[in-house]
């Protein structure tokens, strides 16, 4: 149940703030998880004296992650995701700490000189590695690895590939691009460029509303393949002169839009407002023919694009 409870977690709170939370929390609740954490960082500190264990520490223009102090001395955690904005002298110089003292870990590998740089995946092996004994906490920590497999996109290799699914992927693009090319009674649609980075690929695409009340919006559209289960998804950014028209429009309704047949209930998350297609769309894709396809993600994509229209016309 718990490791259901933060799977299913995992698919809205995934944002860097949400996991450093989840991730102080369970370091609260749990004094082993709180002393593995601890050790995967600074290997050799024996933490026994711990006064404060403290998330989002403000001090001098600088927001640590996490802030421990321990028989006097103060240790940092920054945590990152994909924002590469890094401040390493920033963090040791306002908390006046050594280098050593400063705890990284992000998804990606980086290197910086003078500091030592973790990865999230790391974390999740050093965790499976040290699973305790005891069945509660085991299924406790083991729903927080579930957790920080899918937020960081974590992916632990053990079948053979199948090559033909990559052009399947590239077929999926490709229509796509036709998709965000057409002229319908509401809106008109232009491709953009396409994409492909951090698990997504897809397109980007400007839309010109019919009706010349909402401005011309950019939004992006693709396929989310950082999960064993890949998902169609579709979003708006806001941004100046992007996409923030419409999601200016949406965020202001985010609690009067549920989820229907296509589209599932909206979310926030890196700087954007997220429509995903719905489970029962995804096995009727995959159980239908080609035509079948693209009919539904043809469907999908007009019902997120009017959604804005209809919030306005309510209003």
């Amino acid at each position: 149940m718990i490791e259901n409870f933060l799977d299913i977690l995992s698919i809205r709170k995934r944002r860097e703030n949400d996991l450093s939370d989840i991730t102080w929390a369970l370091c609260l609740s749990s004094h082993s998880f709180q002393s593995l954490f601890l050790n995967f960082f600074f290997p050799g500190t024996e933490f026994l004296n711990i006064t404060r264990f403290e998330r989002e520490k403000s001090e001098g223009g600088s927001r640590a992650d996490f802030l421990i102090e321990n028989d006097g001395k103060i240790y940092l955690i920054e945590c990152k995701i994909y924002d590469e904005n890094h401040h390493f002298e920033q963090y040791t110089s306002t908390f006046n700490i050594p280098n050593e003292r400063l705890g990284y870990i992000t998804n990606y590998k980086m290197y910086q000189n003078g500091f030592n740089v973790k990865t999230w995946e790391d974390l999740y092996d050093y965790i499976t590695n040290n699973l305790p004994e005891s069945e509660n906490e085991k299924a406790l920590w083991t729903g927080y690895l579930r957790y920080l497999k899918s937020v960081c996109g974590i992916i632990k290799i053990t079948k053979k590939m199948d090559l033909k699914g990559m052009y399947s992927l590239y077929c999926f693009t490709e229509l796509l691009k036709k998709l965000v090319n057409r002229i319908e009674n509401e809106f008109e649609l232009e491709l953009y460029k396409p994409t492909n980075f951090h698990g997504i690929s897809g397109c980007y695409f400007r839309i010109k509303y019919s009706n010349d009340v909402i401005k011309e919006t950019w939004a992006w559209i693709g396929i989310n393949y950082g999960r064993e289960n890949p998902f169609i998804c579709l979003c708006f950014e806001n941004k100046e002169d992007w996409g923030k028209p419409v999601y200016q429009i949406i965020d202001s309704h985010l609690d009067k839009i549920e989820q229907d047949e296509f589209c599932t209930k909206p979310y926030h998350e890196f700087g954007a407002i997220w429509f995903e297609l719905t489970d029962e769309k995804h096995k009727e894709f995959d159980m239908t023919d080609l035509d079948g396809q693209i009919q539904i993600i043809k469907d999908f994509m007009d019902r997120v694009i009017i959604t804005p229209m209809k919030l306005l016309i309510k209003e």
